[in-house]
């Protein structure tokens, strides 16, 4: 959808890109893949619950790693200190507004324009950790004028102790409320959901997880990898162990050109969850 110009910002995230781990934070992995020109029409997107950010080395990790992955779009999940990652970042990346109980959503603002924005309460104390909310914002494309919803969310979670209300029906029914805010708010538009779901019990397998699919959300990952376990979180406190609780889904893309778990930081050095990244196609590639 978007295509860039070349700047001297474009300029030096690309020679970081090449540099490396020659300058990479403690810890950082990561592959050489930005590209900013985007002429491929894809849409870059990336859920990212950043516990442990701020201005530390885990911070510094989370933030050098949302700049060299370059995505339009990221759902924040335990945006605690929003300032200082904010602080570490590229001055294009906006919030579209505070974050509520952590959940946030940051996109680009020199490639999208944002239209409209705000946020549904799935639960409020669930867990003993406040409310669980579904934040939105609905933009289009600075180069195209196409549309684009997207949303973060963060779900309770089932293991904090036994006297909580959340489990698996509880989160059935933030399933419910997720996808009938979603259908609400998107319209004809395409839409896009990340969020940590903390959904241990049975993983995508579960009800909750399933509602969302057979709400015409579809699962971007098991595009491109049908087979196989993923995990997002090496553990579960209490839980059964670790699993794939952290997912991008979207209504129908026209192409899905990546979807990856960037497992590239071990956990520890930055968050205590891996981010996910996918790279979609919606409409006709742009103009050349």
């Amino acid at each position: 959808m978007s295509r860039r110009a070349w700047s001297p910002l474009r300029a030096a995230l690309i020679l970081l890109s090449i540099l490396g781990p020659a300058v990479a934070a403690c810890g950082d992995n990561l592959d050489p893949t930005v590209d900013r020109d985007r002429s491929d029409g894809a849409v870059v997107f990336m859920t990212y619950n950043v516990q442990q950010q701020g201005d530390s080395a885990r911070g510094h990790t989370i933030a050098e790693h949302i700049t060299r992955r370059a995505p339009d779009f990221v759902a924040y999940q335990e945006l605690s200190q929003p300032d200082a990652l904010g602080a570490l970042l590229p001055d294009r990346y906006q919030l579209t507004e505070p974050p509520h109980a952590g959940i946030a959503v940051l996109y680009d603002a020199d490639a999208w324009l944002l239209e409209d924005h705000g946020s549904v309460e799935l639960g409020f104390d669930d867990d003993g950790w406040g409310a669980r909310k579904v934040v939105w914002g609905h933009f289009t494309s600075r180069d195209t004028g196409e549309p684009l919803n997207f949303y973060s969310t963060h779900w309770c979670y089932p293991y904090r102790s036994d006297e909580d209300r959340c489990d698996e029906a509880r989160q059935l029914e933030y399933a419910v409320a997720a996808a009938a805010y979603i259908r609400s708010t998107r319209g004809d538009d395409p839409a896009v959901l990340g969020g940590d779901l903390n959904n241990w019990d049975h993983y995508e397998e579960g009800q909750p997880f399933r509602t969302l699919i057979d709400s015409g959300l579809v699962d971007v990952y098991r595009i491109l990898h049908p087979e196989g376990r993923a995990l997002t979180h090496p553990d579960s406190t209490g839980g059964p162990g670790g699993g794939r609780v952290d997912y991008i889904l979207s209504t129908q893309p026209g192409d899905v050109l990546d979807a990856t778990v960037e497992d590239q930081i071990p956990i520890g050095d930055g968050s205590d969850h891996y981010a996910v990244r996918a790279a979609l196609r919606y409409g006709p590639l742009p103009p050349p």
